[in-house]
């Protein structure tokens, strides 16, 4: 009995070891972004697919203690791909989750409500790129105050709709529905996943965007999935720092 008590503690430090490691590489996610310190760049429009605008529909997962995943149906993944912009080549939408209950990323040190990610990869190179959009608390509660901003924001219906069970949801709109947003306005840099295994070498795109969300939405997810799920500010390292825009 000893023995094996003492073989499962030596397997929990070996995973703590091995999860430092991981978490204490040079090119780690997110970071604070000092737009002064940022580099200006001339990038060409990021091309969406047609299926980003077309009805789609998706599985929505409650990732208990995790997050909300969502992601596309087999039969609609293949027609959502981005190429162009900072990206070099075409990659592949995966997958979209949230953190809560401030985004990840900072700028100057100033924290939005939340950060929603979507997943890509390039087929072709393994290459991730992940999209970063971010929330604010939007000013009411009140639904007859907010029918009509209910009716635009797709969020907050996947929201409203997602319980412990997984469930399909179509978005008329399409996935890009969920990403309001300049997609002139960005920052580009290279980091990490934020969560386990903290994988490097990922394109990040940082979306100039505010989407509104209701403290009540906010509320439900802190209560059925977990109250905080969002990663510290890693160090820079002199990394080089992107923007598509001049001021």
């Amino acid at each position: 009995m000893l023995i094996k008590i003492g073989i499962l503690l030596l397997l929990i430090i070996i995973y703590e070891i091995q999860s430092f490691v991981l978490r204490s590489g040079e090119y780690q996610s997110p970071i604070n972004i000092d737009l002064s310190k940022t580099i200006y760049t001339k990038y060409p429009s990021f091309n969406f697919s047609d299926g980003y605008f077309q009805p789609t529909v998706f599985q929505v997962t409650y990732e208990y203690g995790k997050t909300i995943l969502i992601t596309p149906v087999l039969e609609s993944s293949k027609s959502l791909t981005i190429s162009g912009g900072s990206l070099s080549g075409v990659f592949t939408f995966q997958n979209v989750h949230l953190h809560w209950p401030q985004s990840e990323h900072k700028f100057l040190g100033k924290t939005f409500t939340a950060e929603a990610h979507f997943v890509h990869k390039n087929l072709k190179t393994n290459e991730t790129a992940v999209f970063a959009y971010f929330f604010s608390l939007s000013g009411s509660d009140s639904d007859s105050e907010s029918s009509e901003h209910d009716k635009i924001n797709n969020w907050e219906n996947i929201l409203n709709q997602t319980s412990n069970n997984t469930i399909n949801i179509t978005i008329q709109d399409g996935l890009s529905s969920l990403m309001k947003g300049d997609k002139h306005k960005f920052i580009s840099y290279i980091g990490s996943l934020t969560t386990s295994p903290y994988t490097e070498g990922v394109h990040w795109i940082l979306m100039s965007s505010n989407i509104n969300l209701r403290q009540v939405y906010l509320n439900r997810i802190q209560t059925n999935i977990v109250r905080s799920n969002y990663r510290v500010t890693q160090p820079i390292n002199g990394r080089t720092i992107r923007r598509s825009f001049i001021s």
